[in-house]
């Protein structure tokens, strides 16, 4: 007896898969995770993108391995580089749990490799016994998760209830810890003896650990911003295993073989530079509102055509992000450089052009290049054609504020801006001290405020003086009449908005009393709107 499958024309395998026994379509979806914080710990913005980069790659590689067995990838659209590819897949079909992790550990394992060859290469005055310490990362660094269902709505709910469950095994490790995120063991060339914890003496590891990072600082391909510290290396970084591959890969001299399927000048980073030289930074993170919404919306509740409105808005996203990373610098006249954009979500900085030989500074970052840059991205971000609003949080810090902290108020601002409403910017000056102020203003109010503004004297545009606004709002605060939404405050708050922004309807959109929107907004403008050669000191 031939059975019905045997009976059948041959198809690919993905479309043989795409139909479980009822014959319904089926959706997989397929996401990764670092076991430790070795991602997420980034002191640098180096480690930040190398962090990126990681999961970029390992991402397109499982959506590869999908591609080539038949099946077809809905979401990320798939382009030529693997740079901005989001670790969340979903594909058409019964993809197989086991082929997307193969792939994972696969690729994992080749940069693993080349990182391993690479330093052992350089430094070949050290004896190295760690070759146990690298196939452990190699085997336990990533959870991988996986779930299957009718539709790509109910596919993402039992993903979800699968990463409710533990999906990995820690590593075991003796002497101290990462002085990055402090979870697991300093990176050293004989970390991989097995010794008596008893006998064993820290200051003998912790020696070898400094000789080894200053070893890699001294190395010209690196040089010695590769890791904090002084010559000894005393005060320095002591990153684990995974932390020194994380930064390591965005150098080209382990790049070119631990990606050696992509293009280096597709992969690593540009011009940052300009970002380290720049006398003050403005970072900025964007990310599209509600996206699942916006699909579920245009998708009606049938699963064929969520899956359609899935394909098209990746697409869509994945091609408007490649182009950032030139349309941002010349949008900016060279003073934005984009770290990383995966469609719908990106990072980036504004900072001082830079001059013809890159260390120079041809021109300082301005308070008025912030606002520029607020009142221009609406239309950038409308280029890709879908019909989602953004959320943006933005921080202006002058360079003595550590990198670490800046890139972690990006963070919350960006969550502020959501938490206000969405469809809006949350503006945070940061000072040396560690102190912010934020102002959160929809999109659309902006260039009305810029143009509508009258200080005391009536001046308007840039000779406006909004000092004064600041200083009257004090004085009412003072009093205790401008903060609440009661009554009384609010026609304060009226009266004041009518004074400094004559024949202009108070906004509507934002979720805070008037009165301590204007309070934000006057303490924010006060400071930014200033001389340059005052701003980054304010």
């Amino acid at each position: 007896m031939v059975s019905a499958l045997q009976s059948m024309p041959a198809q690919p395998l993905g479309a043989i898969a795409g139909k479980d026994g009822l014959g319904n379509n089926l959706f997989t979806v397929v996401t990764f995770a670092p076991v430790q914080g070795f991602i997420g710990s980034s002191r640098k913005l180096r480690d930040l993108y190398g962090s990126s980069l990681l999961l970029s790659v390992l991402a397109k590689a499982i959506a590869g391995d999908a591609s080539e067995r038949g099946f077809e990838v809905l979401s990320p659209a798939l382009v030529n580089t693997a740079r901005g590819t989001p670790n969340l897949l979903v594909i058409r079909g019964a993809y197989k749990k086991g082929h997307g992790r193969d792939a994972l550990q696969a690729t994992w394992g080749r940069i693993l490799k080349a990182t391993r060859q690479w330093i052992e290469s350089s430094l070949p005055q050290f004896e190295y016994d760690w070759e146990s310490s690298w196939k452990q990362w190699h085997t336990h660094a990533w959870e991988y998760f996986h779930a299957q269902g009718e539709s790509i709505t109910q596919a993402r709910r039992h993903l979800a209830l699968a990463k409710q469950a533990r999906a990995w095994s820690g590593i075991n490790w003796t002497g101290e810890s990462s002085t990055l995120a402090g979870h697991d063991a300093i990176a050293r060339p004989l970390m991989g003896q097995v010794e008596d914890p008893r006998k064993l003496k820290p200051a003998d590891a912790d020696l070898q650990a400094r000789a080894f990072i200053a070893a890699l600082r001294a190395l010209p391909a690196l040089g010695e911003a590769f890791a904090g510290g002084g010559e000894s290396g005393v005060g320095g970084e002591q990153p684990s295993l995974p932390e020194l591959v994380k930064r390591l890969v965005t150098y080209p001299v382990v790049a070119k073989t631990a990606f050696s399927d992509e293009r280096l000048v597709d992969v690593l980073p540009r011009r940052f530079d300009a970002i380290a030289n720049s006398t003050a930074v403005a970072w900025f993170m964007a990310d599209g509102d509600e996206v699942g919404t916006y699909l579920q919306s245009k998708a009606d509740g049938a699963a064929e055509a969520e899956a359609e409105a899935l394909k098209s808005f990746s697409s869509a996203m994945r091609r408007w992000a490649e182009g950032l990373y030139d349309a941002v610098p010349k949008h900016t006249q060279h003073k934005g450089t984009v770290v990383y954009a995966g469609g719908d979500d990106l990072l980036g900085a504004l900072h001082d052009r830079p001059g013809p030989e890159g260390s120079e500074i041809a021109e300082p970052l301005s308070s008025g290049d912030l606002l520029a840059w607020l009142q221009a991205f609406p239309s950038l971000w409308s280029q890709h054609g879908q019909g989602i609003t953004v959320s943006m949080g933005l921080v202006y810090a002058s360079r003595q504020v550590p990198q670490r902290e800046a890139l972690q108020q990006v963070r919350q601002a960006e969550a502020s801006a959501k938490a206000h409403g969405r469809n809006r910017f949350a503006l945070r000056l940061l000072f040396s001290g560690g102190q912010a102020i934020e102002w959160v203003c929809p999109w659309s109010e902006l260039p009305r405020l810029m143009e509508g503004f009258r200080d005391r004297d009536q001046r308007s545009g840039p000779q406006a003086h909004w000092g004064h606004l600041a200083s009257d709002v004090a004085a009412l605060q003072g009093r205790r009449a401008l903060g609440g939404s009661g009554a009384e405050a609010q026609a304060v708050a009226q009266g004041l908005w009518k004074i400094y922004f004559p024949g202009l309807e108070p906004p509507k959109a934002i979720d805070q009393p008037l009165g301590e929107w204007i309070s934000d907004l006057a303490q924010v403008l006060s400071r930014l709107l200033k001389p340059v050669r005052q701003q980054v000191r304010a």
